[in-house]
């Protein structure tokens, strides 16, 4: 099956698959099914040999970084999980923003393009 075969098929352009082909653009796991379809492959036919492929690629979560740490607290005070219910049940943007605002100002925190920051 050629390029243009697939891609008529699948109803995208053959550049479109040489760029899934190459990795210059992604493609959706609706697109890969389609593929699969048309190919009468099952999907995991572009993944069986996967394994050779990625066994010399860096195993880190970034670009440059390790993958940062956090702790979060084993369970969040039902104070706090109040408080973020109530503040989403406000009825619109401009309430939530205002009572934001307040929050801020009474906690001594300064509001910065609408996220608050410590006051240092």
């Amino acid at each position: 099956m050629s390029q243009e075969q697939l891609a008529q098929a699948v109803g995208v352009t053959f550049q479109q698959i040489q760029k899934y082909e190459r990795g210059a653009n992604r493609i959706s796991a609706s697109r890969l099914y389609d593929i699969a379809s048309v190919m009468g492959v099952p999907i995991n036919f572009f993944f069986d040999h996967i394994e050779d492929f990625i066994k010399d690629r860096p195993q880190g979560h970034g670009v440059a970084e390790p993958r940062p740490t956090f702790e979060a607290p084993s369970t969040v005070p039902t104070e706090q999980i109040n408080l973020v219910t109530a503040y989403w049940k406000l009825p619109s943007d401009d309430i939530r923003k205002k009572a934001l605002a307040l929050l801020c100002s009474m906690s001594g925190l300064k509001e910065k393009k609408g996220e608050p920051v410590p006051d240092d």
